[in-house]
C-alpha cells in the first residue's frame, strides 16, 4: 500500500513538472525553433539527419522547431555547431521582434544594476524617488532621451573625425 502511494506521488510530481515546463514555453521559444528550422533546411539537413547527429529523436527535434519544448543552452550550442552558426548570431536573428527583446532587456538590466551599484547611481535614484509629479518625471525622461540621442550622435561624429585625421596622417 505504501509503495503504491509512493508511485502515485512520483507520477503526480512528474505530471506537474511536465505541466510546469509546458506552461513556461514563451514566444521566444517559438521564434528560436523557427530560426533553427530555417537554418537546418538552408544547411541541407533533414530532421532525421540532424536529430541523429544530436543523438535525439526526430520527434524531439520537431518539438524544438515548433517551440513546444524549450531548448537547453548546451543543446543550443550543439545545434549551432552543427549548423555552423554562433549562438549569438542565431539569437540575434530572433531578438528583432517586439515580443522577443529578451536579450537586450537583460543587457539593459545588467547595465542598470551596474549603475545602481555606484554612488552616482544611488544619488540619481534617491533624487528621482523624491519627484512625485508624473508630468515632471515624463519631462525628465524625455530630456534624458534627447541627451542620450545627442550623446550618441556626438560620439559618432568624434569617431568619424578621428578616422579622418588618421586617413590624413596615415
Amino acid at each position: 500500500m505504501v509503495q503504491n502511494t509512493r508511485k502515485a506521488e512520483i507520477a503526480k510530481q512528474k505530471t506537474s513538472r511536465k505541466y510546469a515546463l509546458q506552461r513556461s514555453v514563451q514566444p521566444l521559444d517559438f521564434e528560436l525553433g523557427e530560426e533553427i528550422r530555417k537554418r537546418r533546411v538552408a544547411a541541407g539537413y533533414t530532421k532525421k539527419a540532424l536529430a541523429e547527429i544530436l543523438g535525439i529523436s526526430s520527434q524531439q527535434l520537431q518539438k524544438y522547431e515548433i517551440g513546444v519544448n524549450r531548448i537547453s543552452v548546451s543543446r543550443l550550442v550543439d545545434i549551432c555547431d552543427i549548423l555552423n552558426i554562433s549562438p549569438e548570431t542565431l539569437l540575434s536573428k530572433i531578438t528583432n521582434s517586439e515580443e522577443s527583446n529578451t536579450i537586450s532587456a537583460a543587457n539593459e538590466m545588467v547595465n542598470r544594476n551596474k549603475l545602481l551599484k555606484t554612488e552616482l547611481g544611488q544619488q540619481v535614484l534617491a533624487s528621482l524617488s523624491q519627484v512625485n509629479d508624473e508630468d515632471i518625471l515624463r519631462k525628465l525622461i524625455a530630456a534624458l532621451e534627447d541627451f542620450k540621442e545627442h550623446s550618441a550622435k556626438s560620439y559618432k561624429t568624434k569617431q568619424q573625425d578621428k578616422q579622418q585625421v588618421r586617413q590624413l596622417h596615415g
